[in-house]
């Protein structure tokens, strides 16, 4: 049992590395692209990046050091609330990356 908390450990350290590394991406492209036809995409896709980031810091500090309010129900409802938001949020960056590239599609090709 005790394996199966230090992998879920290490795949909530990894979300962590990964989530870190998406928001500097991100904010470098948003320094690099601002004003230009994308920038409607970057505050839904950051904050989407850094709701993912907050889930994998709470739980591991929750499970670790606060093991009694990491294992009550309205900490499990508030970790599964963040994963909504940030899912509708990644939805929402997909949707105007499509109304961006099919506005724009007529002006490419000519």
């Amino acid at each position: 049992m005790a394996e199966i908390g230090f992998i879920d450990n290490i795949v909530d350290i990894v979300a962590i590395l990964i989530s870190i590394y998406s928001l500097y991406l991100g904010f470098k492209l948003t320094k690099k692209l601002y004003g230009g036809k994308f920038t409607s995409v970057l505050p839904p896709l950051i904050g989407s990046f850094g709701l993912i980031f907050l889930k994998a810091v709470f739980e591991i500090v929750f499970e670790t050091l606060l093991p009694e309010l990491g294992e009550g129900l309205i900490f499990v409802f508030s970790i599964q609330m963040l994963q909504i938001v940030a899912g509708i949020l990644l939805l929402n960056a997909l949707y105007q990356l499509y109304q961006v590239s099919f506005a724009t599609a007529g002006f490419i090709e000519k």
